[in-house]
């Protein structure tokens, strides 16, 4: 089904929240907060359009169609279940195809992968046991905050107008990496 809603859109589940209306955006809102104990997107990514968006699961996997989304702080209307940015035990898997990306948190038991369209703003920390991978399109990875950025086994950082700055590096806790710019600086501490 789809969630349409001009303000709050929040869905908790006992279970799993799945993907079952295909590519269009099946919850939207000014805010979108999913909690659920079990899969946000088991199989197929959640698709949302939302401008401030906050998710906890065993696995997320959400697309974002809309503009440009803060990774947010929300709490869901049911149980009043305050969730942290995007976070899992296992996997992470977030993108957003239209526009720039300001993440607050991400944090994975496992792998994380963000990939944004726009810039991607790391106004906190993006952390995974395993694997931490950032993509921005088109546009670069920018940090917005002092303190780690990501935080990973392996980290990968493909921005195609730039990874850090001069003036902001890219603070990295990581055994393996691998950073890239086609177009820009690739600025890493």
């Amino acid at each position: 089904g789809v969630v349409n809603a001009s303000n709050n859109a929040s869905l908790d589940s006992n279970g799993d929240i799945r993907n079952l209306g295909g590519a269009q955006p099946n919850v939207s809102g000014a805010n979108v907060v999913m909690a659920a104990n079990g899969n946000i997107g088991n199989g197929t990514a959640v698709t949302t359009n939302a401008a401030q968006l906050a998710a906890q699961g065993a696995n997320v996997s959400i697309v974002n169609q809309g503009g440009a989304v803060n990774v947010a702080s929300l709490t869901t209307t049911k149980r009043g279940v305050a969730v942290n940015g995007v976070n899992a035990t296992g996997q992470v898997c977030l993108d957003q195809t239209g526009g720039n990306l300001t993440v607050t948190s991400v944090i994975s038991g496992s792998d994380v992968a963000v990939r944004a369209n726009g810039d991607v703003l790391l106004s906190n920390t993006v952390s995974s046991t395993n694997m931490t991978s950032i993509e921005s399109t088109n546009g670069a990875i920018v940090d917005g905050h002092s303190g780690d950025d990501v935080i990973g086994k392996t980290v990968v950082l493909d921005g195609r107008n730039g990874v850090g700055s001069k003036a902001n590096r890219l603070e990295i806790a990581a055994d393996n990496l691998a950073a890239r710019s086609t177009n820009g600086d690739v600025q890493i501490i």
